[in-house]
């Protein structure tokens, strides 16, 4: 699901983590149905799997926003990242550290 807010985005995926949330970056894309996947890329209705993660970072470099938010709990998954203009001028030092340790 996306949401857009005024400040914000965010994106969550229903169902059980099939990564942890500190290894969206790095780990290989799984998927939890495979031929789905396989038949829907074929058809060009989406992406390559996994470089949904991969572009968001790369925007959020672009933009030099404050690095996105990646959470997941037991039944969901997802990122919150600010939108380009919407955040304050004053970052808190709780998102320049999560800026400064952003994997590049």
């Amino acid at each position: 699901m996306v949401e857009i807010f005024e400040d914000r985005i965010e994106i969550t995926n229903p169902g059980v983590p099939l990564i942890e949330a500190n290894r969206f970056l790095g780990t290989p894309p799984r998927s939890r149905n495979e031929a789905l996947a396989s038949m829907m890329w074929r058809l060009r209705i989406c992406e390559e799997r996994g470089s949904g993660i991969a572009k968001v970072v790369f925007q959020t470099e672009l933009y030099q926003l404050p690095a996105p938010i990646f959470e997941s709990s037991e039944t969901t998954q997802g990122l919150s990242s600010c939108l380009p203009g919407r955040f304050p001028n004053s970052i808190a030092r709780v998102e320049c550290a999560r800026a400064t340790s952003m994997p590049a």
